[in-house]
């Protein structure tokens, strides 16, 4: 099964008004667009993949589609997770959300939010879904399959294009950055599974290079599964919709919703 870097919810919902939601960013950073979540006023956490060659950002704050706008002053990679700190040049007025310190466990349900297809629609928020988690793997098939990540499953929508970096909430707190998602090998719809950096194994670091709220760890890690080993297993696919036979035969036509017709 390959893993594309993640990408836009698609056939998700409209982000409800929440302190969660306030604190998505839509960001541009040199030539990667993706998801960020504000954990201070003055610090964004997203993927390390979503820092981009080239000097130009551009970062929207908030859950409608024309935000607080804000720049890049500088950034900080994680030296091994695929996680790095935007710092703004110049606080934001919206709500941070704190850093969660509790490791995720096999059952745990949680909220997501992406700009992939509201990123290029003015008329929608940001968009939402939750997940379930499934384990504790490394090997994902990726370019870097040492990667320790948190296999979910999507419960509504696909991820897609610009969703990287974007929020997994538990509790209110931030416990996970999206860093992949499946590319519908293996019988799976693409974009039904999403890999997520475990933020409660990252918070000394945190720590050290922020001025997040980071809450006290709570549990210890899930037991760590080799996906060589135990591959991910992927729901089958459902029947194709009449949405999906005309997208199909038009690949490059806009994903637009219809009810009844879409998946």
């Amino acid at each position: 099964m390959s893993t594309p870097t993640a990408d836009a919810l698609i056939n998700a919902y409209d982000a409800p008004f929440t302190a969660t939601s306030a604190s998505s960013a839509r960001t541009q950073i040199g030539d990667m667009a993706c998801t960020a979540t504000l954990i201070s006023p003055t610090t964004l956490l997203t993927a390390k993949h979503c820092i981009g060659h080239g000097r130009y950002s551009r970062i929207s704050i908030g859950r409608e589609h024309d935000g607080e706008l804000r720049y890049a002053r500088d950034v900080i990679l994680h030296p091994s997770a695929d996680l790095a700190l935007v710092r703004l040049n110049e606080p934001s007025s919206r709500p941070p959300v704190p850093v969660s310190g509790l490791h995720l466990g096999s059952g745990m349900r949680g909220d997501i939010v992406g700009w992939g297809v509201s990123g290029n629609n003015p008329l929608l928020p940001v968009q939402a879904s939750t997940v379930s988690v499934q384990r504790r793997v490394f090997h994902v098939p990726s370019p870097e399959p040492d990667l320790i990540l948190i296999e979910t499953f999507m419960d509504r929508g696909r991820i897609q294009r610009g969703d990287s970096g974007g929020p997994l909430f538990v509790g209110g707190g931030l416990a996970g950055v999206l860093s992949m998602s499946n590319a519908g090998a293996g019988n799976s719809v693409e974009g039904t599974i999403g890999w997520y950096t475990p933020v409660a194994e990252h918070l000394d670091w945190i720590r050290r290079n922020s001025d997040a709220v980071v809450w006290a760890e709570q549990g210890a890690p899930s037991p760590l599964i080799d996906n060589n080993v135990s591959p991910t297993y992927a729901p089958p696919p459902p029947a194709p919709t009449l949405g999906d036979m005309v997208r199909g035969f038009f690949p490059q036509l806009p994903y637009f919703p219809i009810p009844g017709l879409s998946s």
